[in-house]
């Protein structure tokens, strides 16, 4: 158990020191010191890379001796982490390296595509979905709760998420745009 307490602190570190740098990426005044957060994000993946995979096992070896797989929010628990690993993937990771990749040659000040990149609706929804999914899982292990109550505290959280997202969006410059 305290592996899979561990390896969810070191996940939920992860996701906020990735959130602060890419903020920090962000406001880069210019092309060297968005590089610069750039390899700060790297170095932070591979500082946490062993978090989700430990997590899995440590949390599929507590089911299989504590708790089973007939629990509700266990099950809830294991689709959740599933998709906020492939929401990783195949959301953060491509338009991530877009942006590395925009911003790769040259000095002077970031270019509006690289601005425009890291301003993308949907990596920032992205994050604020999977903030939402990690709550959940953290409520889910601290109440376990039925499926209706978990299926309810999920769709308040994504909500919420989904809330916070259209309540705010601005460009990096502070301007408000819509969705």
């Amino acid at each position: 158990m305290l592996v899979h307490i561990a390896a969810a602190l070191a996940l939920f570190a992860a996701e906020l020191v990735s959130a602060l740098n890419f903020r920090a990426m962000r406001h880069a005044p210019d092309l060297k010191t968005l590089r610069a957060e750039m390899g700060r994000t790297g170095q932070i993946a591979r500082i946490f890379k062993l978090a989700p995979p430990l997590l899995l096992f440590s949390g599929v070896a507590l089911c299989a001796l504590a708790w089973g797989f007939q629990i509700a929010w266990v099950n809830l628990s294991l689709l959740i982490f599933v998709v906020i690993m492939v929401m990783v993937r195949v959301v953060d990771g491509p338009r991530k390296g877009a942006i590395a990749r925009a911003a790769h040659g040259g000095d002077g000040p970031v270019p509006a595509d690289v601005l425009e990149r890291m301003a993308d609706p949907v990596l920032r929804r992205a994050t604020r979905l999977r903030w939402a999914l990690l709550v959940a899982l953290v409520s889910f292990m601290t109440v376990k709760p039925g499926l209706w109550l978990a299926l309810l505290v999920l769709g308040v959280l994504v909500g919420v998420a989904l809330l916070w997202d259209a309540s705010g969006q601005r460009t990096p410059g502070g301007r408000r745009v819509s969705s």
